[in-house]
């Protein structure tokens, strides 16, 4: 999910990171928003254990994508004979999207992969919640005593959830 806020050249960055010269790549830009990333699997894998199973046809994959701001990435996929997409690992797809705040983000990309479909497919229904929570306690913390510097930071508590990163505040 993070790199879909990234402003700056991946190619510029790799490049200089390659040849031992970071400098050259600039300060990495990043746009301002929230990106959430949702992790489609096979049904056995994960939360619910048990042995997956692969070879089901994917659908819907355009349709998620039609939805403002999401791109859906193929993780554990392979074309069948007839060039339709199948399972083919526990990790199938993860469906991304950004937005103005971290519910838009999360939102949009629960939307997106509510139009995927493949048999046996689970996906967290959390994704996005504990820092939703934390986000919400504070701002009711900073409405109570406007005066006093919440702990929040966009910065600081969210970006260390791997599935989202908060507005760019020079961090990088």
């Amino acid at each position: 999910a993070y790199m879909r806020l990234l402003e700056s050249s991946l190619y510029d960055l790799l490049f200089a990171s390659a040849v031992g010269d970071l400098g050259r790549a600039g300060e990495v830009q990043w746009r301002h928003g929230y990106a959430a990333s949702i992790a489609i699997v096979s049904g056995g894998y994960g939360r619910h254990g048990g042995k997956p199973e692969y070879g089901f046809p994917i659908t819907g994959i355009e349709k998620a994508e039609k939805g403002p701001t999401v791109l859906v990435f193929p993780a554990g996929v392979r074309r069948g004979e007839k060039g339709e997409l199948l399972t083919d690992a526990n990790r199938v797809l993860h469906v991304t999207a950004v937005g103005d705040t971290l519910q838009e983000a999360v939102d949009r990309a629960y939307a997106g992969v509510s139009c995927i479909h493949f048999i046996n497919m689970d996906f967290s229904p959390n994704v996005g919640h504990s820092a939703l929570m934390l986000q919400s306690a504070q701002e009711r913390q900073r409405a109570r005593n406007p005066l006093k510097k919440s702990g929040f930071n966009r910065a600081g508590t969210a970006s260390r959830l791997f599935f989202l990163l908060p507005k760019a505040s020079g961090v990088l």
